[in-house]
């Protein structure tokens, strides 16, 4: 795994790939089921609740509760990018703002997945700057979790887990 982290006065962007043996449709089928139930392979996403009738679209709409750092956070989230085996994307409409980007790019031999997880710096990790690069390490390491996870449900190493932060 590769993970860069980047982040200004207002803005945090972590970005991490994973290198999958299985083909981009099956990486992407996984993916796109991220905001219709709270998937097993990302613990940073406790619950997932669809609002809309339209599923696995752009413009889809769910209630989402996830984790960022060590605070729960509860918001609407909107797919905003939907393409087929090559990139989803989703954003949430309230603070701390929350964009979560995924390419595939298809390998002979599997998938190469990259997540671009960028937030609005919450107050909460702007209290100090101790404070903040403990929250950013912290998503950071989360972010590895989840292309593990998912790397090892698109391999059909793992089947389903429970997932610690749901309940």
């Amino acid at each position: 795994m590769v993970t860069e982290a980047q982040s200004d006065k207002g803005t945090v962007k972590v970005s991490s790939s994973v290198f999958v043996w299985a083909p981009p449709q099956r990486c992407f089928d996984i993916l796109a089921s991220q905001l219709e139930q709270p998937p097993q392979w990302d613990p940073m996403v406790i619950d997932a609740k669809p609002l809309s009738s339209r599923r696995r679209q752009a413009e889809a709409t769910s209630r989402v509760t996830f984790r960022l750092g060590s605070k729960k956070i509860n918001t609407l989230a909107m797919i905003s990018s939907y393409r087929p085996a090559q990139s989803i994307a989703w954003v949430s409409s309230d603070k701390p703002r929350v964009k979560e980007y995924w390419t595939l790019e298809p390998r002979s031999d599997g998938t190469v997945i990259r997540i671009t997880l960028s937030y609005d710096a919450p107050p909460w990790f702007g209290g100090g700057f101790l404070d903040r690069l403990t929250g950013e390490k912290r998503v950071r390491q989360d972010i590895n979790q989840v292309l593990d996870k998912l790397r090892g449900v698109a391999e059909g190493r793992v089947g389903d887990e429970v997932n610690p932060h749901k309940g």
